[in-house]
């Protein structure tokens, strides 16, 4: 993708995003999402602005990889919260049994959330944060989501509150922005249709940010 709508895409993420944009290359989509995955992948892309704190967190599904539920809720949640799953082997069963960890808040976590994240009261929509089967159901993932922004903006909160001194004055408070890029869509619309509308009204219903492509 040509710097320019690079530079665009990013004045756009940082600054006020739509919920929804549509990025359309007709000659080589690959090389446009390579682009984009390349620019905001970093765990704390650079803003356009130094007086500007957001920090963008990058999420990618490819919707001919993507082909189940499941497959969608485990890979965006663990590329926002950057965790990487294990495989837990069983010894009773040998090396054919086990199970494979997905992410969970730890207590420590919680802590963070409840210490440094202005949504971490019991009283917050982000709240309670004990994640049970975040990855079987939208219902779950959407309930998954709402912690892994907790306790991003807790994390962000505390790196911000321990660079206190900094030369650089912010004119904003430290905020994070989940984005999710999606190719091939039309795949993810013909298999699973009706999480294929859900991903285009992510924005409304968690507060995330949509890119497809």
């Amino acid at each position: 993708m040509p710097a320019p709508y690079i530079q665009e895409l990013s004045t756009l993420l940082f600054s006020s995003p739509p919920p929804f944009i549509y990025v359309e290359d007709g000659t080589n989509p690959r090389f446009s999402a390579d682009s984009i995955l390349s620019t905001f992948s970093s765990s704390s892309s650079p803003s356009p602005s130094p007086k500007t704190n957001t920090n963008i967190k990058l999420a990618d599904i490819d919707g001919i990889c993507a082909f189940t539920p499941r497959l969608i809720y485990e890979r965006t949640t663990h590329q926002w919260v950057g965790y990487t799953p294990t495989w837990k082997f069983n010894e009773e069963k040998g090396k054919e049994g086990g199970t494979c960890e997905v992410w969970s808040m730890t207590e420590e976590d919680k802590l963070l959330v409840r210490d440094f994240s202005p949504s971490g009261s019991s009283s917050s929509p982000l709240a309670p944060l004990d994640l049970v089967k975040w990855n079987e159901s939208l219902d779950g993932w959407l309930y998954g989501i709402r912690a892994v922004y907790a306790l991003l903006v807790a994390r962000q909160a505390q790196a911000a509150a321990s660079t206190t001194n900094s030369q650089v004055q912010l004119e904003r408070e430290p905020s994070t922005r989940l984005v999710l890029l999606v190719t091939h869509p039309e795949r993810i619309k013909q298999s699973m249709p009706e999480l294929f509308v859900a991903l285009t009204r992510l924005d409304e219903l968690v507060s995330l940010s949509l890119l497809g492509n």
